[in-house]
């Protein structure tokens, strides 16, 4: 039996989750790889079934998969200013072997009858690289920011994405000169916090922001502590407990935390789960290894609503860093 949540009745799941005063941090997809692939529209709820998708692509990542290299999937819709006519642009952001702020990116523009073939080379790395060499492009020093505007799978993904992604490409993107692209993306996860923005390659998660929150995210121009109530988390680390004390620390650096090469480790944990030892190390500006040691408590779960229904989903757990320490 079905149970609704009181109050639920006709709502839309981001402003429910808004409501209830779920937070989003430790909710951010982790991944060491994420394949981006220019799709057209229209868009299936499931993307990678959507009759524009290459299929071929599906069994080159079961295959990699299997080997151990799982690959996150996401699209990106062409773009007037971005795209060409019978080519389709392909980004594989991929984590270095070391502590990193950046994911490594290759990306190429390539005819779609050879996509399949050029995923296969990109996620196996065996070799066959070398015969795309013509379509790759060299945007190493180039921002891009996906927005997700997936109406097909969760209708607050388009009401709520879209007018956010209008305004980071039509106002924002045209002021960076070529450094930021801005794209409409299939589903990010956690459509219950849209707007849902990825900006890569940091690999970093923002959620819920308005309007006048933008220019901020982008150009940081309010301090980071004033912004982190809207992150989602790290794609760098694992674990929704690293998410949550990653969060504090960027609270107090700030922005430049950002550009701070970093990893993560659970170090102990309660018997029940609940309550987490993590240390995030990182090397300073100098080029120092420090670290942060921070104990993490899982606290309430938040309710959730599959949106329109009012139907009650699994309640999201939630994370507070109960202690946090510096270390020299």
């Amino acid at each position: 039996m079905t149970q609704t949540t009181p109050g639920a009745n006709a709502q839309m799941c981001a402003p429910f989750s808004k409501s209830v005063g779920e937070s989003s941090i430790g909710s951010a997809p982790a991944w060491d790889r994420c394949l981006i692939i220019e799709t057209s529209r229209p868009w299936s709820g499931a993307v990678e079934t959507s009759l524009t998708f290459p299929a071929p692509v599906l069994e080159t990542m079961e295959r990699a998969a299997k080997g151990g290299d799982e690959t996150r999937l996401l699209c990106v819709a062409p773009d007037p200013e971005y795209s060409e006519a019978g080519r389709v642009n392909v980004m594989l952001f991929s984590r270095p072997e070391r502590q990193f702020s950046r994911y490594d990116k290759d990306e190429y523009r390539a005819p779609r009858e050879i996509v399949p073939a050029l995923v296969d080379a990109l996620l196996t790395r065996n070799g066959g690289l070398d015969r795309f060499e013509t379509y790759r492009r060299d945007t190493s020093a180039v921002r891009d920011v996906l927005v997700c505007t997936h109406g097909s799978r969760d209708a607050c993904c388009a009401a709520m994405g879209y007018p956010v992604y209008q305004v980071l490409r039509r106002r924002l993107a045209p002021s960076m000169n070529g450094g930021m692209r801005v794209w409409q993306s299939s589903h990010l996860g956690g459509h219950r916090f849209a707007p849902n923005i990825l900006d890569l390659p940091e690999g970093r998660s923002w959620v819920r922001p308005e309007e006048d929150d933008l220019d901020a995210l982008i150009n940081h121009t309010r301090p980071a502590g004033e912004m982190t109530h809207l992150y989602r988390g790290w794609a760098g680390l694992h674990t929704p407990y690293e998410q949550a004390v990653e969060q504090a620390v960027l609270t107090r650096q700030g922005w430049d935390w950002t550009s701070r090469s970093a990893s993560g480790e659970v170090i102990a944990k309660s018997g029940d789960g609940r309550r987490v030892e993590v240390r995030i190390s990182y090397a300073d500006a100098e080029g120092r290894q420090r670290a942060y040691e921070a104990v993490v408590e899982q606290t309430q779960n938040a309710p959730r609503i599959d949106c329109v229904s009012g139907v009650s989903s699994e309640p999201s757990p939630q994370f507070a860093v109960a202690a946090i320490t510096h270390l020299p």
